[in-house]
């Protein structure tokens, strides 16, 4: 069985997590986000998660015989500011030999109900996988597309 369980600071549960959320966040940056230096995005974890409240951010993880096999970490965008406009699902991952379907499907109604709850009524998400996938599964419009330049590479195409 595989719980999917969201991440509160009153839970000491939670507190006990921590360790992992903190490591699997970090190395999800490292392997696929060059945008985003993975300390800060743990340091903004942790900020949250001592201070925070439930308005700011949301983290999920799935369960299973005692070790976290999934993560969603999202935040309210813009990040702290008093007039909120949509959901950042920063990210999602599920390890590799897991099968959690329905687990997903319950954390992703989860995030639909914390943005309704705050009155917002989009989603953005930022993925590596292939975007017709995410459309398909869980009906993402293509809403913007970032582009990325390599300034070395542009420099010595262009010699």
């Amino acid at each position: 069985m595989i719980e999917a369980y969201r991440i509160d600071r009153e839970d000491p549960k939670s507190w006990s997590l921590m360790p992992i959320v903190f490591w699997r966040v970090y190395e999800f940056c490292r392997r696929t986000d060059g945008e985003t230096a993975p300390r800060d995005a743990v340091d903004m974890i942790r900020a949250w998660f001592v201070l925070g409240n439930d308005t700011q951010m949301a983290i999920w993880v799935l369960i299973k015989d005692g070790a976290v096999v999934g993560h969603c970490y999202a935040t309210t965008e813009p990040y702290g500011a008093d007039h909120l406009r949509y959901i950042l699902i920063r990210q999602v991952n599920v390890d590799k030999h897991i099968y959690a379907p329905d687990e997903c499907k319950l954390v992703f109604d989860q995030v639909l109900g914390w943005a309704e709850g705050m009155g917002l009524d989009k989603i953005l998400m930022l993925t590596f996988r292939d975007e017709q996938a995410m459309m398909r599964k869980w009906h993402f419009e293509k809403y913007k597309s970032l582009m990325s330049l390599n300034i070395k590479a542009y420099k010595e195409d262009m010699i």
